[in-house]
């Protein structure tokens, strides 16, 4: 059919756009579950780490693709600028008065220029980037989610194949509980989305996070064990040799 067929030709005509989610840590409160383990200062470099190593593992995800900061609370910062200049990203603004709020408005503006769009959540530091890779590649599924441990997701987007209202996959969903992914994939059924489910991966929340990271390093694979490895030890939180 022509209709479909040109609608095809616009989806390949638009670059993907790959989304950092990030707060600035100047001026709002970040990893405060670690506070029985680590100061202030020390969740603030932390955060910081596992924002920088997102950015860095984006950009060298997919060369095609654009690569945003979404800035909360607003990119006016010399923390995002800063990022912006060293890592070749655009910078945005979150907009909304929650998590459901924000994201549904970067969905909705940036697939007017982009498609797919994927927002990832910025403390991950082993995204399967293999899989996303292969997501991005095929957009053969109108919303994709990456499940975190803890009930949540790292990575959640949209192709553009069909229209969407953004707020209503978000309505209802209960943030920062173990629900949050059940909640989005009921509101996806009820949107009759087709839903493409990356792997499973541990977001660092807690010290259990960090200590079941660290439990599993022999597990994983040499470039993931070395990339962990380094994190963990420029953090102070394993020692070097």
């Amino acid at each position: 059919m022509p209709g479909s067929y040109s609608k095809q030709l616009a989806m390949k005509d638009k670059s993907p756009a790959l989304v950092a989610f990030a707060k600035d840590p100047e001026r709002t409160a970040v990893k405060t579950r670690l506070s029985d383990a680590f100061d202030k200062k020390q969740r603030h470099r932390i955060y910081s780490a596992l924002l920088r190593d997102t950015l860095s593992t984006l950009t060298e995800l997919e060369h095609s693709a654009n690569i945003y900061l979404a800035c909360f609370p607003d990119s006016n910062s010399p923390f995002f600028k800063k990022l912006a200049d060293e890592f070749g990203v655009e910078l945005t603004d979150q907009n909304g008065n929650d998590l459901g709020e924000r994201l549904a408005f970067c969905l909705e503006q940036l697939l007017e220029r982009h498609r797919p769009v994927i927002i990832f959540g910025t403390d991950t530091p082993l995204l399967p980037l293999a899989e996303i890779a292969a997501a991005i590649e095929s957009c053969q599924y109108d919303l994709i989610l990456g499940s975190a441990m803890d009930g949540g997701y790292y990575a959640v987007g949209l192709s553009g194949r069909k229209p969407v209202f953004c707020h209503e996959l978000f309505s209802g969903v209960k943030w920062s509980t173990a629900s949050v992914m059940e909640d989005t994939l009921r509101n996806a059924r009820t949107l009759s989305l087709e839903t493409h489910a990356l792997p499973p991966a541990r977001d660092i929340d807690t010290g259990s996070d960090i200590d079941s990271i660290m439990a599993d390093l022999d597990n994983l694979d040499e470039e993931k064990r070395s990339r962990m490895k380094s994190f963990l030890q420029t953090q102070g939180i394993l020692q070097s040799g």
